[in-house]
């Protein structure tokens, strides 16, 4: 299954702009580190690279420095994104 989400924020940088548009793959994906993925949080869905994966716990962070890290497990990825539409 397919989806498109519209990037808020600066917190993707310079990867992807605030008002790109993504593609997310939704299933059928083995998350790895350096994937963009779409993630359930306390602070709602965000968009963010994985930087780390230890012991079943995925850690998040955007490509702008200045962004908040997270902390996930696999439940909370909601999908993989693809590929940036202009």
């Amino acid at each position: 299954m397919i989806g498109l989400r519209k990037i808020s924020g600066k917190s993707m940088e310079p990867t992807f702009a605030q008002g790109d548009f993504v593609i997310v793959q939704k299933f059928c994906f083995k998350p790895r580190v350096n994937n963009i993925i779409i993630a359930k949080t306390v602070d709602g869905e965000v968009i963010k690279r994985i930087k780390k994966i230890k012991e079943k716990v995925y850690y998040l962070k955007g490509d702008n420095s200045n962004s908040a890290e997270y902390t996930i497990n696999k439940k909370q990825i909601m999908g993989k994104i693809i590929k940036k539409i202009k």
